[in-house]
C-alpha cells in the first residue's frame, strides 16, 4: 500500500513538471516569481506615488498655463478693441470741436462786423466779450454792463431775470457822447455745463 502511494505521488510530480513545461512563457508566471523584502516594496509604492503626483501637478500646471495664456490674449484683444473704439470717439470728438470752432469763429466774425452794440455778460454783469459797435458806442473802459440799464422804475427785472427764452424790451441810453438813443435790448439766458445761468447775450437794435 505504501509503495503503491509512493508511485502515485512520483507519477503526478512528474506530470505537474512535464505540464509546467509545455506551459508559455510570461514573466509573472509561477516559474519567474520574485520575492522582495518588505521594506522595499513599501519604497517601490512611495516612488510611484510620488511618480503620480508629480505627473498631476505637471497636468495641473500645463493646463493654468494655457488658462493663462487664453486669458491674456482675451484680455489684449479686448484692450485693443476698445482702445479702437477710444480712437474712433476721439476724432469724432475732434472733427466735432474744429467744426464748432469754425462755426464759432463765423459766428464771431459775424457779429463783430455787425453795426449794433452786443456782448456776452456774466450773472454780475462783467463782460467776457463785446464786438466794436458795443465798445465805440459804450466806451473801451467799460469792464461790466448793467442789462437793465434805460429801463424805467416800473419795468419789471424780475421777468427778465427769471426767463428760459430770449427776452425783448425798449430802453433809452445814452451813448460816450452823451447822446440818447433808443433801443430795443434783447437779452438772451445761457446755461453753462453746470445748468445755472451765468451768461446773457446782450442785442441792442436801434429804434
Amino acid at each position: 500500500m505504501k509503495r503503491i502511494f509512493s508511485t502515485i505521488i512520483a507519477s503526478t510530480a512528474f506530470a505537474s513538471t512535464v505540464l509546467a513545461d509545455t506551459l508559455p512563457y510570461y514573466g509573472d508566471s509561477v516559474r519567474n516569481v520574485q520575492f522582495f523584502p518588505a521594506d522595499e516594496f513599501v519604497n517601490n509604492q512611495s516612488t510611484l506615488s510620488a511618480l503620480e503626483h508629480e505627473q498631476s501637478l505637471n497636468i495641473i500646471y500645463i493646463v493654468s498655463l494655457v488658462v493663462l495664456i487664453i486669458i491674456a490674449v482675451a484680455v489684449w484683444y479686448l484692450q485693443n478693441l476698445k482702445n479702437k473704439q477710444y480712437s474712433k470717439i476721439v476724432l469724432l470728438q475732434n472733427d466735432e470741436l474744429q467744426r464748432t470752432k469754425y462755426q464759432s469763429d463765423m459766428f464771431g466774425y459775424v457779429l463783430n462786423a455787425a453795426q449794433f452794440p452786443c456782448c456776452l455778460v456774466d450773472a454780475e454783469g462783467n463782460i467776457s466779450w463785446c464786438n466794436e459797435a458795443f465798445a465805440t458806442f459804450y466806451g473801451r473802459k467799460s469792464g461790466s454792463y448793467d442789462i437793465f440799464s434805460g429801463t424805467d422804475g416800473e419795468f419789471d427785472r424780475k421777468t427778465v431775470g427769471d426767463a428760459t427764452v430770449p427776452t425783448t424790451f425798449h430802453v433809452r441810453i445814452k451813448d460816450t457822447y452823451g447822446k440818447v438813443f433808443g433801443f430795443k435790448r434783447t437779452v438772451v439766458p445761457l446755461k453753462n455745463s453746470n445748468g445755472t445761468k451765468d451768461y446773457a447775450v446782450v442785442e441792442n437794435i436801434a429804434v
